[in-house]
């Protein structure tokens, strides 16, 4: 069984509040849903807007408003969030503050199409590729 050390996301399951010390656990959270503090958590860590984040999250507005009044989200939205709290957090390692870490994720990318990096993570293939260009950047790659 791996530790809290080891869990692969455990910045990102840090970054959304959520205490799992092991990978049963964070499962069983993100199947429960997230709670609707954790969309607070990756707003802030990405300074976005909450529309910005419900179009990366692929979630209405009307539906958003709705998950914070119950408090929790469900687990397909939860697993999307979960998405770019990952990305947040890696993000976090490459840029020295929060301002050029919300600079790179809302300026398009010429390593992604000409898409913002917030933008082109809506699907796991598109946030698989947002995360092999921070690592480029992390490895002094151009990006």
């Amino acid at each position: 069984m791996e530790t809290a050390a080891s869990l692969p996301g455990t910045e990102a399951l840090t970054l959304l509040g959520i205490d799992a010390p092991d990978q049963r656990s964070a499962i069983e959270r993100l199947l429960a849903g997230l709670p609707a503090s954790a969309w607070q958590r990756v707003t802030r860590s990405l300074g976005v807007s909450d529309q910005q984040l419900a179009d990366a999250v692929s979630i209405s507005v009307s539906t958003l408003t709705r998950r914070k009044r119950e408090g929790r989200f469900t687990p397909e939205e939860s697993d999307r969030l979960l998405r770019l709290a990952e990305l947040a957090a890696r993000a976090e390692t490459v840029f020295t503050t929060p301002e050029r870490l919300h600079v790179w994720f809302t300026t398009p990318n010429q390593q992604l199409d000409g898409q913002l990096p917030l933008s082109y993570a809506r699907t796991s293939i598109g946030a698989g590729e947002v995360a092999r260009v921070l690592e480029r950047i992390l490895d002094g790659s151009p990006a």
